[in-house]
């Protein structure tokens, strides 16, 4: 994991250079600010600036004979992927306001699992599938720091409120065994998330970003084979560096 960083610490500052050595006019120096703990912010992101870009995640899996511990025989597949449009205006310098929309997938295909708890106990699941979307609307604040001059490299921090919708639907079993649940799905969030804005150039930007604080509040309405009817409310608050939700997205200004 050493080594991951020092490579990105490498190239960060390699293409830092790259880019200087190209300009071949001199910048004017941009206004900055020092506050009462001699933190310079430089003017990163001028007010009146339009900001848009997007986010794009997918993953999948497939298992074959699996085994994992107590898991036997697991076989099946599972997908999900996540695309978010975004974009943000800057009402001053260094800070800016936007709306992000998101939809969401998820499937899951289980086709056999076998939990051995011991020689003599084991729980098989067969036939099992899942499938659920949902969308997103999310209005963040935005706050820019910008670490030098040239406007190349500068630190950020959103703070987002969210409202996600969705629908979702899984079966159980075959032939005349089978049973049907439906799902209406209703999502709040509230998070925090830092991240850290390279230009490419005067206008094409690449992000790093990490999810780092969040509460979420989610709440599951659900009807089985159209007779039995539940639903759940889960809340939980997260405040975590969780190395596995660290994401990229691509910005442009104008």
């Amino acid at each position: 994991m050493r080594t991951t960083y020092f490579v990105l610490f490498l190239l960060v500052c390699f293409t830092n250079h790259a880019l200087l050595a190209q300009e071949n006019e001199e910048l004017k120096e941009p206004i900055s600010k020092t506050t009462s703990r001699n933190i310079t912010n430089y003017d990163f992101i001028s007010k009146g600036t339009w900001m848009t870009g997007g986010q794009f995640s997918f993953a999948t899996n497939n298992y074959d004979d699996y085994k994992l511990l107590i898991i036997e025989d697991w076989q099946g597949s599972s997908y999900n992927f996540k695309v978010t449009p975004y974009v943000m205006y800057a009402f001053k310098d260094n800070t800016g306001v936007g709306l992000k929309f998101s939809y969401a997938r998820s499937e899951t295909d289980l086709q056999s699992l076998t939990i051995g708890i011991d020689d003599d106990i084991a729980i098989d699941i067969k036939d099992s599938y899942d499938v659920s979307h949902m969308f997103y609307t999310t209005v963040f604040l935005r706050n820019y720091l910008g670490l030098e001059q040239n406007k190349r490299f500068g630190l950020y921090v959103d703070t987002e409120l969210s409202y996600g919708y969705g629908q979702g639907k899984g079966t159980s079993g075959s032939g005349e065994d089978i049973s049907g649940t439906y799902k209406t799905i209703h999502e709040f969030n509230v998070g925090v998330t830092p991240g850290l804005t390279a230009f490419i150039n005067d206008n094409f930007a690449v992000e790093l970003f990490i999810n780092l604080v969040g509460l979420s509040v989610k709440n599951v309405q659900q009807v089985t084979d159209q007779v039995d009817y539940g639903s759940y409310t889960k809340a939980k608050a997260d405040f975590k560096i969780n190395i596995l939700s660290v994401g990229f997205a691509t910005s442009f200004y104008f």
